[in-house]
Parts: structure tokens; sequence; C-alpha cells
């Protein structure tokens, strides 16, 4: 993620921009295929041992693993913003579309909540059409009965606060 934050805008091709996010995804969608494993053996051997199972804390290595597989798309945005839109957004928009759904886990949903911010950040103007498709299950969190659910929306309204200033200042 370092060396992709330290490069710089226009140094990779739309090619690269797209192989980059997909292996990022393919490393996300890895790493959520071994928790649902994970969480069905465990299940086993409670059931085998005759105990409920008990929720499994989350591996705190594979939920970093998760949000670095988000921060490389967000340096992809920041410095190829058009060729993200072009062959990243595919990639990214349906996860978050599922992550933002009611029964995710607040885990997830930061995940989610921080691509958002990725796109408003970085994307800002380009991807105005697309908020319908996110950002009002994401609004939803500013009246949420979890603290931390309403926590997380305030760097997602900071930055739709900022796009909104744009859009006005252009007269949009």
């Amino acid at each position: 993620v370092a060396c992709l934050k330290k490069a710089g805008a226009g140094v990779l091709s739309a090619d690269q921009v797209k192989h980059i996010g997909m292996v990022a995804m393919s490393a996300l969608t890895a790493s959520f295929q071994r928790r649902e494993e994970d969480k069905k053996t465990n299940k086993k051997l409670a059931q085998d041992a005759g105990e409920e199972a008990e929720p499994e804390e989350q591996d705190d290595e594979e939920q970093d693993l998760r949000i670095a597989c988000c921060e490389v798309h967000g340096a992809l945005m920041h410095h190829h913003p058009d060729e993200y839109m072009q062959n990243g957004l595919e990639l990214t928009l349906p996860l978050v579309k599922q992550l933002i759904q009611a029964n995710v886990a607040v885990e997830d949903r930061k995940l989610a909540v921080f691509l958002s911010c990725d796109y408003l950040a970085h994307l800002n103007t380009r991807l105005t059409s697309q908020w319908p498709q996110f950002m009002p299950q994401l609004m939803q969190d500013v009246i949420h009965e979890s603290a931390e659910r309403r926590f997380l929306w305030n760097d997602l309204a900071s930055m739709a606060h900022q796009i909104f200033q744009q859009l006005i200042l252009a007269g949009l």
C-alpha cells in the first residue's frame, strides 16, 4: 500500500490498476471465505463436544488483511481516479452494496465505510451518479442504536459535505 501511495499519479496504466485491484479483491474474498470456513469448523467442533457454538472472535490478522486490501483500492482511487472509475469501481461497488446491508457485522460494515470514504475523497464528483447505490443505506447509521455505527458515519458525512460544497460552487 505504501508503494502505491508514494508512487503518485500516472505511474500505472489502466490495465495495471485493474490487475492490482483484482489481486486485492481476490485476497479480500479469500479472507472472507477463510472466516466462514473457520466458523463452520468451530460450530462442528462445538457440536461434536456437545456444547453450544460460541461466537468466535474475529481474527485480528485477517481483519488487518481485509483493511489493507481496501487501502490498496483507496490508493488506486487517489492516484488514478479516472482509471479506477473505468476498471476498479466494478470490483468494489458490489462489495460495498453487500457490506452495507442491515445484518452485516460492524467489522465488515467498516470496510464499506472505508471504501465509501475513499470514493468520496478521491473519485468525488465522478461518482455522484452512483451515490444512490450506497449512500442512503450508510446514512441510516446516523440514527442507529449502535454508537459504533453512528461514529462510522462521521467520517463519511465529512467527505460528503465536501463534495456537496464542490457541487454547489460548481453550480450543479
